[in-house]
């Protein structure tokens, strides 16, 4: 679903510079954040990475043989497993806040 959202933006806004189709790739098709809990450690989370990767090459117009590592760098945005990382470790902490709340009231 991800790769079909993808090569929509960047079929309908393919004349556009590199930095609006970057913006209007990270709008439209990441529905994988959020308040999620993603369990990192599953094989099919590299498969989305590889595909946002794709996907911010396309929106640059970088080469196929732009290395992976440095393609977030590009694009001034962190690796997709780092961002999922963070979101992550924000929605344990916002759990957690709430736990205290609730605690600390009764």
């Amino acid at each position: 679903m991800l790769c079909g959202k993808i090569n929509n933006v960047m079929c309908f806004f393919c004349q556009r510079n590199p930095a609006v189709k970057l913006r209007l790739m990270c709008r439209y098709c990441s529905d994988h954040y959020g308040r999620v809990l993603w369990d990192l450690n599953n094989p099919s989370v590299e498969d989305v990475c590889i595909a946002w990767r794709k996907g911010l090459r396309r929106s640059y117009d970088l080469p196929i043989c732009t290395q992976s590592l440095f393609v977030p760098a590009i694009c001034e945005l962190l690796p997709l497993k780092y961002e999922l990382l963070q979101r992550s470790l924000w929605c344990i902490d916002w759990c957690h806040c709430l736990c205290c709340l609730f605690f600390t009231n009764k």
